[in-house]
Formats: structure tokens, C-alpha cells, sequence
């Protein structure tokens, strides 16, 4: 249901959040175009700058740093 989803979406012309919970469980190795995509994300120099400056300042809006909390902990 959820490639069907995607298919749809990608037809419309309409942004979209896609969010994934990676909870790195799973009966196979990862593979395909996601699984690289988002080794390549998580590999990053900028994914990793966010998360180290991240450690360093506080969040300054209620809330960010519990959504900051929680990216931190993938």
C-alpha cells in the first residue's frame, strides 16, 4: 500500500514529507534505491555537521530539542 501511495504522489503535483521509521529491524539485508539513499544521507558531511552542532547549542524553540533528541538517536 505504501509503493502504491508513492506511485500516486509522485503523479500529483503536490509536495510531500515522507517520513520513514527505520527502527533497524528487518529479516534481510537493506537493498535498493532507498536503503543507498539513505546510507548516503546518514553518511554525509552535513547530516553529520546538524547532528555535532546539535550536541553543542540548545535548542532555542520549545520543543526542537526533543525533535532534535530524536533525530539523534538514528
Amino acid at each position: 500500500m505504501a509503493f502504491e501511495a508513492l506511485n500516486h504522489a509522485g503523479s500529483l503535483d503536490n509536495d510531500l514529507l515522507v517520513i520513514l521509521n527505520d527502527n533497524d529491524m528487518s529479516i534481510s539485508p537493506p537493498v535498493g534505491a532507498v536503503s543507498n539513499y539513505l546510507a548516503r544521507v546518514l553518511s554525509s558531511r552535513f547530516y553529520n555537521r546538524v547532528r555535532e552542532r546539535r550536541q553543542e547549542r540548545p535548542a532555542c524553540r520549545p520543543g526542537l530539542r526533543e525533535l532534535m533528541g530524536r533525530w539523534k538517536s538514528t
